[in-house]
């Protein structure tokens, strides 16, 4: 008679106690850095109601996250973030004067396939500025994120920054209108670290586009490099309509407020940067190790202007 084996459920990881110590640690210089920049620590709640989390991702949020109905039948989710609960907390509440400088250490679940050091579960930090529409706050959580991997010793580090309209505008010139399509070919960009060409050219094919219209997407994502060397010559390179040209702006009006910081020699402009998750309408961000990077980005971000209407009354763009 076999005994039974009690395992983990895919994906998941049990932490021990050498590797606690490491976290532990790890937290702190996060949250030191935190503190000196001004942000106050808060965290949402790790369940919340299935249509906060699919208020701007839309249903097929669904297959990428933890989500069940209760004994009351309600349908609920385990956050697969913290900017959504976050944003959720602070939409009503018209008590906290601007700007609001918030962040959290936390846990997330999604329902991705898991691969090298990627896990179901995993802890994020989190910081978000919360009523200032200029790209000095944008700047301000690159500068923010750059310090807290100098403190933790990742000091050879870059941030490879863009903008999400420059990629919406140069898809709509190509003729893509729908949401929804647009939204497809995003996530395909947004992968283009993770896979190869061949790859995504196949992907950028099924979702509609023509050999042409592949070639072109490949070549927008190629450009990238010094912001000093990239940014004179981009306007050049792309078509011309109002959305980018409002990107071009803000992504040139970040770059400089960086330069304010002293974080220039950090960044790099990387127009293969989207971020996947929809509700990003703005300056993207992904920092990288360049003694690790098939771990892939050690930090994300990005602007997100209309997240805060969609979960209240108090209108704030927020980054």
């Amino acid at each position: 008679m076999s005994e039974t084996q009690f395992t983990l459920p895919r994906g998941m990881k049990d932490i021990e106690p050498e590797e606690m110590i490491k976290r532990i640690w790890l937290a702190d210089q996060i949250r030191q850095v935190l503190w000196s920049y001004g942000f106050q620590l808060l965290e949402p709640s790790p369940v919340e109601n299935l249509e906060t989390l699919e208020a701007k991702s839309g249903p097929g949020i669904r297959d990428e996250i933890y989500w069940f109905k209760d004994k009351a039948g309600r349908n609920l989710g385990l956050r697969f973030d913290l900017t959504v609960g976050m944003t959720r907390m602070i939409a009503n509440r018209f008590d906290l004067p601007e700007p609001i400088k918030i962040g959290c250490i936390g846990g997330v679940w999604r329902y991705d396939e898991p691969q090298y050091a990627r896990y179901r579960y995993h802890t994020q930090w989190d910081a978000e500025v919360y009523g200032v529409a200029e790209p000095t706050a944008d700047a301000e959580i690159i500068s923010l994120g750059s310090d807290i991997l100098d403190k933790v010793g990742l000091k050879d580090h870059e941030v490879r920054v863009s903008n999400r309209k420059l990629a919406e505008g140069f898809l709509q010139s190509l003729g893509v209108r729908s949401q929804e399509e647009l939204e497809r070919l995003l996530r395909i960009i947004d992968g283009m670290g993770k896979k190869g060409p061949e790859q995504i050219e196949g992907e950028l094919g099924r979702a509609g586009l023509s050999p042409d219209k592949v070639k072109r997407v490949m070549g927008f994502a190629d450009i990238g490099g010094d912001a000093d060397k990239v940014l004179p010559d981009l306007e050049k390179k792309l078509p011309k309509n109002d959305l980018i040209s409002k990107g071009l702006q803000e992504l040139s009006g970040t770059i400089d407020n960086v330069d304010s910081l002293g974080k220039r020699s950090k960044v790099q402009v990387d127009l293969r940067i989207v971020r996947g998750i929809s509700y990003y309408d703005g300056t993207v961000f992904e920092a990288y190790d360049q003694a690790g990077e098939d771990v892939g980005a050690v930090f994300g971000g990005g602007r997100f202007d209309k997240l805060c209407r969609i979960y209240g009354k108090r209108d704030m763009p927020a980054t």
